[in-house]
């Protein structure tokens, strides 16, 4: 049978709970100190790590581009589709400025009706 300790028991638990707590507030107290001390340590180390890196990548990225050429006909083609296109969107924008001239509806989308005369 257990025998009845009284007071001294309870005291006893008593103690330890208080103790427990008091321990478990100081290592949280030092866990939350440390981190809030390293905190800073650690962005300083990721933002010089980000920019090693991004100075790294736009070196190669340079290099990329100065090893990049065109053949004649390459270049060619380029400018030829480059004169295609800025002549159609030319025609696309005189088109848009006489219709928005002469008063033609447009549809709900921005696009020209073509239930005008002037449309079709």
């Amino acid at each position: 049978m257990a025998r009845y300790r009284g007071k001294k028991g309870v005291e006893g638990l008593l103690f330890l709970i208080i103790g427990g707590i008091i321990l478990a507030i100081l290592i949280l107290k030092f866990t939350i100190t440390i981190s809030l001390l390293l905190m800073p340590l650690f962005i300083l180390t990721a933002f010089i790590y980000y920019f090693i890196l991004e100075k790294k990548n736009k070196q190669k990225i340079d290099e990329a581009k100065i090893s990049i050429w065109y053949s004649e006909q390459e270049l060619s083609e380029l400018d030829e589709l480059s004169s295609i296109i800025s002549n159609a969107q030319e025609k696309i924008n005189l088109v848009n400025e006489k219709a928005d001239s002469e008063g033609v509806s447009r549809n709900k989308d921005g696009s020209i009706s073509l239930r005008s005369n002037l449309g079709k």
